[in-house]
Formats: C-alpha cells, structure tokens, sequence
C-alpha cells in the first residue's frame, strides 16, 4: 500500500453498518471504530460510511 501511495495513488476505504437496532450511540462507535482502523491500518486517504444498508444493496442506494 505504501508503495502505491508513493507513486500517487489514494486509497479509499469504505465502512457499512446493516439495519440493525444497536442501543444509544452503539452504531456511531462501531462506525467510529472502524473508520479508525481503515485510516490506520489501511493507510485509507479518504473514507466512504453506509450507516444503514444492505450487504447486497446497489451502491447507488446506500444512504
């Protein structure tokens, strides 16, 4: 990854959370948390977050 951020490219990386019903402020911890780990162990330059989609649903319809 770090070679190809060395010859310009970005890395985007992409979190999605599935309609569930977590208590309180659960699902933006669990967003939080692996935005985090995209940014820090994916080197991700850029982050794309679904909070409530399906697995199987169309980019194009994700919220």
């Amino acid at each position: 990854v770090q070679n190809l951020k060395k010859d310009g490219y970005k890395v985007v990386g992409y979190a999605r959370k599935s309609l569930t019903v977590e208590e309180g402020g659960r699902r933006a911890n669990l967003l939080e948390s692996m935005c985090s780990n995209l940014l820090e162990r994916s080197l991700a330059d850029a982050l794309f977050v679904s909070s409530h989609s399906k697995a199987n649903a169309p980019f194009c319809e994700r919220d």
